[in-house]
């Protein structure tokens, strides 16, 4: 069973190998790689690939019915998206 390392450098990094556990029928060993990264202090900034690792994850937690990583997986999301700029919305026609 995949017991983890010292973290993954980068989300792209987590995710790659949460397939390749999978893909040997190691979905709790796969699902435990993403909520390291989703969970992790040191990946607190929102990235791009934070939204498909954190997308994976869910329906890792949703097929092994994990309500509680599912509830630390979005709080830990949202907290990484506060402050994130977006741009600002165009007016809408009258």
């Amino acid at each position: 069973m995949y017991r983890g390392g010292h973290g993954f450098a980068r989300p792209e990094n987590a995710l790659k190998r949460s397939e390749e556990l999978v893909g040997v029928g190691q979905r709790r060993a796969a699902l435990q790689a993403l909520h390291d990264v989703v969970t992790s202090r040191r990946h607190r900034s929102w990235t791009p690939a934070s939204e498909t690792v954190v997308k994976r994850y869910l329906e890792l937690c949703t097929e092994l019915r994990t309500p509680r990583m599912v509830k630390d997986g979005l709080i830990s999301y949202k907290n990484s998206t506060l402050n994130v700029r977006r741009p600002a919305r165009a007016p809408s026609p009258p």
